[in-house]
């Protein structure tokens, strides 16, 4: 219930794009456009789903600039909070 729900979200394009072929399939003409206008986008796909993750802590790393930054992000009693950290 929780795909379908998310997959009438979608427009028509973004579904379009989940019934390019077999995922993980050989693509064969690699700058071909995929997209089947004639597939069904009404039909919910087998191999789409939607994955909820419970985020608890997220260590971030940007290599732009200089110097590059690093920042520890930690979720506490429901609250975030963030420290600075060398890189």
């Amino acid at each position: 219930a929780l795909c379908l729900q998310h997959w009438e979200r979608l427009s028509v394009a973004a579904r379009q794009q989940f019934l390019w072929g077999e995922p993980g399939s050989e693509r064969t003409a690699p700058k071909k456009f995929l997209i089947d206008h004639s597939a069904n986008t009404d039909v919910l796909p087998d191999h789409f789903c939607v994955l909820t993750l419970l985020v608890e802590s997220v260590d971030y790393l940007n290599l732009r600039g200089n110097p590059q930054q690093r920042q520890c992000f930690e979720k506490h009693q429901g609250q975030w909070h963030s420290k600075e950290l060398i890189p």
